[in-house]
């Protein structure tokens, strides 16, 4: 009985936890609209040329970090500007394509979100194209929503999927 009595009190903890969480993200509809405008912009701003838009997405919160490949790419704002002003010194052209954009309010102030992804690179006379799953952390700063953790991967080939998961 006194084994139990910790995991008695745990379960109502964690009910009224889920509560204020769900009371937090009351305006989740809200949320949803203004995380899937923040990564249209983040996907068109590029390649319209408006390089500056393009930076303004990402967070500048510490703790930022962008990971592509499973590899932390960048885990600065300032990094990942160089980055990008190295591309667009090679005259890159980056093309980002989002598709089945899903954003779940984690809070009033922060959104976790997937989507899938299309990029098209041209630089110096090739191409590379990449489809893959774009998942991150967006947060509101101020009145602005940013990229605070954004993952950038592809999908495993079928073949090295679960048993369980090769119907899908």
């Amino acid at each position: 009985m006194i084994r139990l009595l910790p995991i008695s009190l745990t379960v109502p903890a964690l009910c009224l936890a889920a509560c204020a969480s769900l009371e937090k993200t009351a305006d989740a509809p809200t949320i949803e609209a203004d995380v899937t405008a923040m990564l249209m912009e983040w996907s068109s701003s590029l390649p319209e040329g408006r390089l500056e838009d393009f930076k303004a997405v990402y967070s500048t919160q510490p703790g930022f970090l962008w990971v592509e490949r499973g590899l932390p790419l960048y885990r600065s704002v300032d990094e990942l500007s160089v980055g990008v002003d190295d591309l667009v010194d090679q005259n890159a052209e980056l093309n980002n394509t989002l598709t089945d954009i899903e954003v779940h309010a984690l809070s009033p102030n922060a959104a976790a979100f997937n989507a899938q992804m299309t990029s098209d690179l041209r630089l110096a006379g090739f191409n590379i194209t990449f489809d893959g799953v774009l998942t991150g952390i967006a947060l509101k700063d101020g009145d602005t929503w940013t990229l605070y953790r954004g993952h950038l991967s592809e999908p495993p080939k079928r073949q090295d999927l679960p048993p369980e998961w090769a119907g899908q």
